[in-house]
């Protein structure tokens, strides 16, 4: 295709994210933005996950003259499932190292006359970080982005593999994928939350996302009953641990109605009560999408 779908909403601030229950979207009106003619996709190979870190600080400085249109991590455990799926597939990554612990995959746009210049910006800030773009894959086409996409759908796809096995003998496993973004003063610190809580438990995880705006996916991967307990009681400790440095417990996927636990855990007792006096007064039946984001009333039939 040739166009992207920009979606405008010219409804009230409040209703933005309500999930359906404040009121009714019976009209959509979509406008059509021409895809940019110049871009360049990269996958950087880096040695550590802290040098991909202080990559995405680093071009995220105001003053870098590259703007990533997106940012994409991969984690060591990510990589590995990367590995054994292309290689099963008999796909080769390029530049892709054996030693390789982490990935940055971005994209950005660029005008002929900056070129040049945006690709040596772009090289000082990757050896600073102890990779090169001599050691990353790169494309200056669609067709090169495709390929690269179609590599990071080898770890979802390998997660869900997984899960699908492990459910045939124990029922009760499920993916657990948190969905918790936070500032970006706090990401480095939060990513080693993660990391040493799993790792000290033994459970089986992979960490994917969108870097870019401090919103990684950890995807924990329960091997049994107990370790979906366990993945559960993570996934709260994390939202908490999210809220205190002042993030959020749903950047992406909303709550719904099997996640109304975190969206307490985010703004209180008193949050949701105001929540509900708010959906009361535009909906006082309840009727609209009942149950979903903050619980139904007592006096509320």
């Amino acid at each position: 295709p040739s166009s992207t779908i920009v979606i405008v909403p010219r409804i009230p601030s409040e209703f933005i994210g309500s999930e359906g229950i404040l009121g009714t979207i019976t009209m959509v009106e979509l406008g059509l933005e021409k895809l940019p003619e110049n871009i360049m996709t990269v996958m950087a190979f880096f040695p550590s996950e802290d040098d991909a870190v202080n990559f995405v600080y680093d071009i995220r400085d105001p003053e870098t003259i590259v703007k990533m249109d997106f940012m994409e991590y991969f984690g060591p455990n990510a990589i590995e499932m990367i590995k054994e799926k292309a290689s099963s597939a008999g796909i080769k990554v390029p530049a892709m190292k054996d030693d390789t612990k982490a990935i940055i995959f971005f994209q950005f746009t660029y005008a002929e006359e900056q070129m040049e210049e945006m690709i040596m910006a772009l090289e000082v800030i990757l050896n600073k970080n102890n990779t090169s773009s001599e050691s990353s894959w790169a494309g200056l086409d669609w067709t090169e982005l495709e390929k690269m996409k179609s590599v990071r759908h080898f770890v979802p796809e390998t997660v869900n593999g997984l899960i699908a096995q492990r459910k045939a003998e124990y029922h009760e496993v499920h993916k657990i994928g948190t969905d918790m973004a936070v500032p970006d003063e706090a990401l480095r610190d939060y990513l080693k939350f993660y990391r040493s809580t799993l790792e000290a438990q033994g459970m089986e995880y992979v960490i994917f996302g969108h870097i870019g705006n401090n919103h990684l996916h950890v995807n924990m991967i329960p091997r049994n009953n107990e370790e979906v307990k366990q993945g559960m009681n993570n996934y709260m400790m994390f939202a908490k641990r999210a809220v205190e440095l002042g993030g959020t417990v749903a950047a992406e996927h909303g709550i719904g109605k099997l996640k109304r636990a975190f969206l307490e855990a985010m703004y209180g007792s008193q949050g949701i009560s105001e929540m509900q006096n708010v959906k009361k007064s535009l909906d006082p039946k309840w009727i609209i999408n009942r149950g979903n984001m903050i619980p139904v009333p007592a006096d509320v039939s």
